[in-house]
């Protein structure tokens, strides 16, 4: 999943320049885009250097744990940087990536084939640009799932090949439906039929 957020903000950020390039259009200031990538170059170094990880988190794990649970949390805190040792060697992490890659080049393949069934003449390079742009958004702690946000940047975006805003707020929410609530249905429905006991 680190690798997954990695390889997110890494095209994120390339979709902003790239975007502002090719389009000579700013989705975000460039004071909020050097914050990120600020955030997100540090956060390499701390993926490499664990002592530094330690240092940090371990203030955290003191604070913010329970004491009645820091035992059962530490094996998991544990378990994390033994995970990102293991995650260092070339071999998992080339393979890693190529994992995560793909999965993006079937998911921006789906919002490809999405825009078609919905009649839009936009290229599939083009998504390439917008997918990780929503996704950003997506997680960022504005709404709810990225309603609203992510329908308000579609709309901006598909602009630049003349698609009307109700065109651009379906694909966000037939978009969301598909993404999001089928992949969460079917992960409900698995857990009604094999509940996960969660002892604490």
């Amino acid at each position: 999943r680190l690798i997954d957020i990695i390889v997110l903000v890494m095209t994120g950020l390339f979709s902003f320049i790239a975007f502002a390039f090719i389009f000579r259009q700013l989705i975000f200031s460039t004071e909020l885009i050097s914050i990120i990538a600020i955030i997100f170059f540090i956060g390499i170094i701390f993926f490499f250097k664990l002592n530094y990880l330690h240092f940090l988190l371990k203030p955290m794990f003191n604070f913010m744990i329970p004491e009645k649970y820091k035992e059962r949390v530490k094996s998991h805190y544990l378990e994390f940087f033994i995970s990102i040792k293991k995650m260092k060697k070339t071999s998992l992490l080339i393979f890693s990536l190529a994992i995560s890659i793909s999965s993006w080049f079937v998911s921006i393949s789906a919002s490809y084939v999405l825009s078609l069934s919905l009649g839009l003449n936009i290229p599939f390079e083009f998504f390439f640009l917008v997918h990780p742009i929503i996704t950003l958004l997506d997680i960022l702690p504005i709404s709810v799932s990225g309603i609203g946000t992510r329908e308000l940047v579609l709309i901006f975006l598909f602009s630049f090949y003349s698609v009307p805003a109700e065109t651009a707020i379906a694909f966000g929410i037939i978009y969301m439906l598909i993404a999001y609530w089928a992949i969460a249905l079917i992960g409900f429905l698995i857990y009604l039929k094999n509940p996960i006991e969660i002892k604490l």
